[in-house]
């Protein structure tokens, strides 16, 4: 590995690659992918292979040309770490469970908050 880089700009690329850079009006953040595609020799993406956080994970035939980069088990904590940094406060995560909740139900804010159905709810948010 080479000397330290600075991470701000570069954390975006890990937490794009995982999906959990738009996520912050959650309690963790959900991985659901680990790829992240872009031309060979970025600047920004050999930087983090140097600093493993990142490996070349394969050269699709679909890409034309670009290549496949994985995040490593230390980019992952560096991604979650930025995650959690930009993560709602609890109030405005509560919020937004309501959000998603009365758009299946009709539901007030009020019995939202009260209601000992939707506890667990408030309580994961």
């Amino acid at each position: 590995m080479s000397e330290p880089i600075d991470l701000h700009p570069h954390v975006r690329i890990l937490a794009h690659a995982l999906g959990i850079e738009h996520q912050q009006d959650r309690r963790e953040p959900n991985e659901y992918r680990n790829h992240y595609v872009c031309n060979e020799g970025e600047p920004e993406v050999t930087q983090l292979v140097e600093a493993g956080l990142m490996v070349l994970a394969s050269r699709p035939t679909w890409t034309g040309g670009a290549v496949q980069y994985a995040v490593t088990e230390a980019g992952k904590a560096q991604a979650r770490a930025f995650w959690k940094s930009r993560q709602h406060p609890k109030k405005r995560r509560v919020y937004a469970a309501f959000m998603r909740i009365s758009d299946m139900r009709e539901v007030t804010f009020r019995e939202f908050l009260t209601s000992p159905e939707y506890a667990e709810c408030r309580r994961n948010a």
